[in-house]
């Protein structure tokens, strides 16, 4: 299981901070097939990296099976589509 608790992103654009995700919270059980959804730049990839343990969150924390996920790890993967597969 998958958990992320108040998980936030904030980036720097122009020396100005930039909120990309705030507030998720919510899990993914063992086993279940979750798609994430939203128009383009709306925080669906930084979501997954954070998810991946390749980039850790401004705010928040999630979890794989109770351990704070700290880096990248065994129990997840990432693979990452093409922009250009639809128009």
């Amino acid at each position: 299981m998958i958990e992320m608790v108040d998980v936030g992103m904030v980036f720097e654009r122009n020396g100005e901070p930039f909120t990309a995700l705030a507030g998720i919270t919510g899990e993914i059980g063992e086993g279940e097939f979750v798609s994430i959804i939203g128009p383009s730049g709306c925080g669906k990839t930084t979501l997954l990296k954070i998810m991946a343990g390749l980039v850790p969150p401004t705010t928040g924390e999630t979890r794989v099976k109770r351990e704070r996920i700290e880096g990248p790890g065994e129990q997840r993967a990432l693979v990452l589509q093409h922009f250009v597969l639809l128009p």
